[in-house]
């Protein structure tokens, strides 16, 4: 066992880091678990497209409105702290939709304030907790550490937990929005054993808040490396929502699937994530930061149109081609120039 923790997560990141990912992977596996369950309960009561639609844009809306202001929040107080209140909302949230559940009080236009909600809670913890990881580990490990919880991601929230969420749903409703309440609790109890050093802006030092966004901003385009990752996660979000936003619907009318089948097919998607996860160490000492990228770009536009072709999907997956065509385009001298910055910072 002690062999396994160490090849998970190797003692030279430190205890805190195995707290932070330990935390990670239980957030990982509910969300998974909902990424399945939440779009069949939405199918369950309504077959209307931009209904279902509508529940993927609530869950993402939060983040384009209020992510840059919870950037804020994580800069001025405790991370650990926003990171444990935003679990707690989860909680609540989720504890509304499961007693309306068990009741047979649910309604579509509840489960999208739900997600609403979620989104919401999910925003302020991505704020705080995508701050953590470089303040417990080395930089010369964060490599390492960053696809550990790339395996939480793709992995676990990806590949394990859809299929079981949609076996749970199944067997009853509630009963996968109740096992991630139980993960949601797990996790804060880790986090509550996650020490930060000091960090957080003095209340004397701070300004007001749209001025330090601006700021923000400005230092992020200014950047190379925060612009390229910044305009790269931001379209392939893009494509990625559009081709995936009433995915259930084609699984359950052209494909013909049941709740398990679709579990499986989100299941599928994640397969190349975890072979990416725990190869990164290996492809990172034969290749640059910048072949990575370009790479990468090339396989997911390839991927989009190789679905486009084969399903003969039209408008969602051709837009997701054509926009990860775009970015590969416009990014591919940026994305080499940055690499070339990565080596001179490493040299």
């Amino acid at each position: 066992m002690s062999r396994l923790l160490e090849v998970i997560a190797p003692g030279r990141l430190g205890v805190g880091f195995r707290y932070l990912l330990g935390t990670s992977w239980l957030n990982a596996l509910g969300g998974g678990m909902a990424l399945a369950a939440g779009p069949l309960l939405v199918a369950s009561l309504t077959d209307d497209a931009r209904l279902i639609s509508l529940t993927a844009l609530l869950d993402w809306l939060p983040g384009f409105a209020f992510g840059l202001y919870a950037g804020v929040l994580a800069d001025r107080h405790d991370r650990n702290r926003l990171m444990v209140l935003a679990n707690v909302l989860r909680g609540l949230a989720l504890g509304v939709l499961v007693l309306f559940l068990a009741t047979g009080w649910a309604t579509i236009w509840l489960i999208l304030l739900t997600m609403l909600a979620i989104g919401t809670a999910d925003t302020l913890y991505g704020a705080a907790g995508r701050t953590v990881l470089p303040m417990i580990v080395p930089r010369a490990d964060l490599g390492i550490a960053s696809s550990r919880f790339q395996f939480g991601s793709m992995g676990i929230n990806r590949l394990m937990a859809p299929p079981l969420g949609a076996a749970l749903f199944t067997l009853a409703h509630w009963l996968p929005f109740v096992t991630q309440l139980v993960c949601l609790g797990l996790a804060a109890l880790l986090l509550s054993r996650l020490r930060l050093p000091p960090h957080g802006v003095a209340p004397e030092d701070r300004r007001h808040a749209l001025t330090e966004i601006r700021e923000g901003w400005a230092w992020s385009w200014r950047t190379r490396a925060t612009r390229v990752l910044n305009l790269q996660i931001v379209t392939s979000n893009v494509a990625y929502g559009a081709a995936w936003g009433t995915m259930v619907l084609y699984a359950r009318e052209r494909l013909g699937l049941d709740e398990i089948g679709y579990g499986l097919l989100l299941a599928s998607v994640a397969v190349g994530g975890v072979v990416g996860s725990f190869s990164y160490g290996w492809v990172e000492r034969r290749f640059s930061i910048g072949d990575i990228m370009r790479y990468g770009l090339i396989w997911e536009t390839a991927s989009w149109a190789l679905l486009s072709e084969h399903w003969g999907i039209t408008a969602p997956y051709w837009f997701a081609f054509v926009i990860a065509a775009v970015v590969l385009v416009a990014l591919w001298r940026e994305i080499g120039l940055l690499g070339k910055d990565a080596a001179a910072a490493a040299a």
